[in-house]
């Protein structure tokens, strides 16, 4: 984020709040996007590697709140 906001900030110095904020959101999207590649990218999938990504995250938050007995056990 931090780059980003950089990157922005020298671009048009007097935006600066607003280029905050084009950074975090930016960069949550690339975030997601890159976790969706990890999770569908069968050789080098996130999931074999046991890494926690933000789709999977998510998805037993779900699980939890409304008791899905089902989700919770394909994600174990």
């Amino acid at each position: 984020v931090s780059q980003i906001s950089l990157l922005c900030y020298f671009v048009c110095p007097s935006q600066e709040n607003i280029f905050i904020d084009f950074a975090i959101y930016l960069s949550t999207a690339f975030q997601l996007q890159n976790d969706a590649k990890g999770i569908t990218n069968l050789r080098k999938s996130d999931l074999r590697k046991y890494k926690e990504t933000l789709p999977l995250i998510k998805a037993k938050e779900y699980a939890l709140r409304s008791s899905n007995k089902e989700i919770l056990e394909i994600i174990d």
